[in-house]
This record gives C-alpha cells, structure tokens and sequence, in this order.
C-alpha cells in the first residue's frame, strides 16, 4: 500500500499509522539484542539509521 496525501492527519479510534520522515518508512522491532529498523520491503535499515536505534536502546522505557 502506497502512501495518500492528505489536508489534516488522520485520525480514528483504534487506529494507529507511522509516520514517514524524509522519503523512508521502516518499522522498528526491539528485542533482547536490541531496537532494529525494518524498511516495508523487509530491508534492514538499522545501520543507516543507527543514531535513532541508539537513542532509543538509551531511553529507560519499553517503548518504541
């Protein structure tokens, strides 16, 4: 699914979307070995962005 230009964000009860920053959307998964970012095509994108994955490892809470 492509993304869709809209006048105001969107917004539903029970509904959740990420949000894409600077042309690139990966999801982010943390586990035991750490906060990995995982692009829509299933690319690894942890090291291109490893200042977001490292500032997220350094927070105190569990979420992403």
């Amino acid at each position: 699914m492509g993304a869709t230009q809209l006048s105001r964000p969107f917004q539903r009860p029970g509904w959740v979307y990420e949000e894409k920053v600077d042309g690139w959307q990966a999801l982010p998964y943390k586990d035991a070995a750490g906060v990995r970012l995982i692009s829509r095509n299933g690319r690894d994108l942890t090291r291109r962005f490893a200042e977001l994955t490292a500032a997220r490892d350094a927070a105190d809470d569990d979420r992403l």
